[in-house]
């Protein structure tokens, strides 16, 4: 579930996580560490970085001539 809120909320943030999902501040804490770890192998095009204080899922930067040109692309269709 919070991998589900880190990609569609943009940037997780431990306190706010922590009580939207009634779970307490270090099991959080621990699960984004995880999910950070579970992302950074290079089969993942995706990772999870901490951004001003929160998660956010993020292409990784070997990917963003490729996604930036298939965003062009997909624009012109």
């Amino acid at each position: 579930m919070l991998e589900a809120i880190v990609y569609v909320g943009g940037a997780a943030h431990r306190g706010a996580d922590a009580g939207a999902l009634d779970q307490p501040l270090e099991r959080i804490q621990a699960l984004l560490g995880q999910l950070v770890a579970e992302f950074e192998p290079a089969e993942h095009g995706v990772s999870i970085r901490e951004v001003a204080g929160g998660f956010k899922m993020t292409t990784k930067a070997e990917h963003h001539e490729a996604v930036r040109s298939f965003v062009k692309s997909s624009n012109h269709r």
